[in-house]
């Protein structure tokens, strides 16, 4: 057969007539034109071979794309293969319009570095996304498997980063809306300074649902930028820090859990009016939680378990927020107030405390403090130490275990409130208040168990213990040293029954007040219920109406004087407790401080303006009151087999307020049907209106005007209100 014309044969191959130059000529410049075009559609991506809608390697895609831009959407469906070299994306023109999506065709595919410092890189290029793919073998100082530098709106979306040598799992730097979602950073990476996620001045990133395993130095840190919100974020064996975030403001952290040996859990510098909700240290900490110079923090949900030296601490933050704060590591410093006013702390837990110089809650330098409802379980040094702190308010704080020194200690802090509290502990002293201690006031406190001095008070004025109940001191229950005008009101003061030496022992004591109190010394011989040193502390009258009983020992002793009786004590130079017992109270129980039907206590007492309720909040007689902490109250279980109605009282927390406020209603499950919760504004208009059932409530105060407002609740007839202030 002839060959056919135009198709010589020469050595079996073609050759180029003239003839079919312009053709080929044609295709070659249709082909360079093509590539020249800005890109749009997809390309598919994988070996196979190069061509004019599809390349063979990642790495070719991208050269594509940072030399002919994009002139629409770009989609790289990727064979799943293992890609050997870095990828790099650079200043891509028209970014900012469109999109450029990496991602495979099936399970996914592998972009090895072969030991260069990056395996995808992406700078000055936006809307990125990197999806279902893995990225190792990226290595030297500064490595990462993957970087996104002044890159906008970028996603990395069910990837996975390993490396042995890495330095960083993923690096963004000074980008805007990136979004990182399900993905894993895993490997040894032993680098000093290596990070699983490193964010460096971002704004408004979100992570969500990422691990990070393997050997790291920090597992996640956030540094500059701000609004930047993480969730669902698990770290595991992070050596030095689990979570690092650094002057970066506004940060949202939900759902963290730190797993393993380090030194911070959680270490937040600089970082003003961050929010962290449900989050979990667990391991051995140096410190667990490390908060400092960060202003109005919120936590909600906050758990330490495992050991630390120091579960949580605020250093120079002012108005921070915790609520439901959980410690269950053993720490030798719980929770630690470090010149840091105004702070709230609700609903904190530090329990299995196990250490003679271990302290629950520290407080130093931190006025204005408010907590409720803390709680410190465990062997101690001391659960409360409360230093330089004036103006802390604690609202039933509770202390179970044995405590080597105190179970609350107050030192130069002045306008100290603590109502209610209870303490069940083993102690040389339950309450020490030391120097400069000024108009503090201890209400509404029950302090049981085995200690030697129930409440001791040095060089203070103007000290108010009132409705306390003080029960089994073994030394004395009320212990005041150079007081100043001290105030004892509505307090049952029993000891133990073959101990004591006095119920109030006062020393150097001037311008005292005692009144409607039960003071039974149940020790023999020295014991007394007033034991008094130095300067007579009462005024005419300022000691009366009280049951001073004390069946084996004396009524008082003055220095060597020794009062039998009421009369003899009467016929002190400053008559005191003219209309005062010295008679068995009768309570129900030894171990029950409420007074029965039959007592002489009641409606034996004066009544004492600004003091309405009794140690249970029972509404006192105005006219007769009972002698002691316990109010009668008819209908009571305690006192007569039948439950009393509880009365709901609503408080909120922070108070004034932000954005949102939490109500808490200190009695226990209402009806629903019958409860209400309205919100009037200062014009008395309703703004809103809730039936609740349980006994917290968040508020969301976003949409309400910076104003005045008032949260009224209604519950089987009873009514309770609280004033709300929105502030901005």
């Amino acid at each position: 057969m002839l060959p056919v014309r135009g198709t010589p044969i020469l050595g079996r191959r073609p050759v180029l007539t003239l003839s079919a130059i312009p053709f080929v000529l044609s295709l070659v410049l249709a082909t360079a034109a093509a590539q020249a075009q800005p890109m749009s559609g997809t390309y598919p991506v994988g070996p196979g071979g190069p061509g004019v809608d599809s390349f063979a390697t990642v790495q070719e895609a991208a050269n594509a794309l940072n030399a002919r831009g994009l002139g629409g959407n770009v989609e790289f469906p990727i064979t799943q293969f293992i890609y050997s070299g870095p990828v790099a994306l650079e200043n891509v023109a028209g970014s900012r319009d469109y999109t450029i999506t990496f991602l495979p065709k099936s399970t996914g595919a592998t972009i090895d570095a072969g030991g260069a410092r990056y395996a995808f890189s992406v700078e000055n290029t936006h809307n990125v996304t990197v999806q279902g793919m893995r990225f190792q073998g990226a290595r030297d100082t500064g490595s990462a498997c993957i970087r996104f530098v002044d890159s906008d709106s970028g996603l990395v979306w069910a990837c996975r980063m390993v490396s042995d040598s890495v330095e960083t799992g993923l690096r963004v730097e000074r980008a805007v809306n990136f979004h990182l979602d399900t993905s894993r950073v895993q490997g040894a990476m032993r680098t000093p300074g290596s990070r699983g996620l490193d964010f460096r001045d971002c704004w408004f990133t979100e992570v969500r649902k990422c691990s990070i395993l393997g050997t790291v130095n920090t597992g996640v840190s956030i540094t500059g930028g701000s609004d930047n919100t993480t969730m669902m974020i698990g770290i595991k064996t992070a050596s030095d820090t689990g979570f690092r975030i650094a002057n970066s403001p506004r940060v949202s952290v939900t759902g963290c859990a730190v797993h393993g040996v380090t030194d911070y859990g959680l270490h937040v510098v600089n970082s003003v009016s961050a929010h962290f909700d449900s989050c979990l240290m667990y391991g051995t900490h140096k410190q667990a939680v490390y908060f400092e110079s960060c202003d109005s923090i919120n936590s909600l949900a906050l758990m330490v378990a495992g050991t630390s030296e120091k579960a949580a601490s605020l250093v120079g933050c002012n108005d921070g927020y915790f609520m439901r704060l959980t410690i269950q590591s053993g720490p030798i410093r719980g929770l630690v107030l470090d010149h840091s006013a105004n702070c709230i702390i609700d609903s904190l837990q530090v329990v299995n405390v196990d250490s003679d110089t271990a302290i629950g809650v520290l407080l130093d330098s931190a006025p204005n403090t408010r907590s409720r409802w803390a709680m410190v379980y465990g062997n101690y040094g001391t659960a409360f130490s409360i230093n330089r702190s004036p103006r802390t308010r604690f609202a039933h704080a509770r202390v179970h275990g044995t405590a080597a020194d105190a179970a609350m200690a107050f030192n130069l802090s002045s306008g100290v409130s603590v109502q209610p509290c209870s303490l069940v502990c083993t102690a040389p002293t339950s309450v020490v208040l030391g120097d400069s201690c000024n108009d503090d006031t201890l209400a509404r406190m029950t302090i049981l168990g085995t200690t030697a001095d129930g409440i001791t008070a040095q060089n203070c004025r103007g000290l108010v213990v009132a409705n306390s109940c003080l029960r089994n001191w073994t030394g004395r229950g009320v212990v005041l040293n150079g007081a100043q005008s001290p105030r004892l009101y509505y307090n049952t003061i029993v000891g133990s029954d073959s101990a004591g030496i006095a119920g109030a022992f006062l020393s150097d004591v001037t311008g005292a007040e005692a009144r409607d109190n039960i003071i039974w010394n149940r020790g023999l011989d020295s014991s007394a219920c007033y034991r008094i040193f130095g300067t007579f502390p009462f005024a005419p009258g300022e000691s009366d109406y009280n049951d001073l009983y004390s069946p084996g020992g004396a009524i008082a002793r003055v220095g060597d004087t020794v009062f039998g009786g009421l009369p003899g004590w009467r016929g002190h130079g400053s008559t005191p407790d003219a209309h005062s017992l010295s008679r068995d109270p009768l309570f129900l129980a030894d171990d029950n401080f409420h007074l029965s039907s039959t007592s002489p206590c009641r409606d034996s007492g004066v009544s004492i303006p600004g003091f309405p309720f009794d140690i249970e909040l029972d509404d006192r007689d105005t006219l007769s009151p009972d002698i002691g902490a316990d109010e009668f109250t008819p209908g009571a279980v305690s006192e007569e087999g039948r439950p009393a109605q509880s009365r709901p009282v609503l408080q909120a927390s922070p108070n004034p307020c932000r954005s949102f406020t939490v109500l808490h209603l200190t009695t226990g499950p209402l009806d629903h049907s019958t409860t209400f919760l309205r919100i009037y504004d200062a014009q008395g208009c309703l703004v809103e209106s809730f039936v609740i059932s349980t006994s917290y409530l968040a508020l969301d105060l976003k949409s309400f005007p910076v104003g005045v407002y008032v949260a009224r609740l209604s519950s089987d007839g009873h009514v309770s209100a609280v004033k709300l202030v929105v502030q901005r």
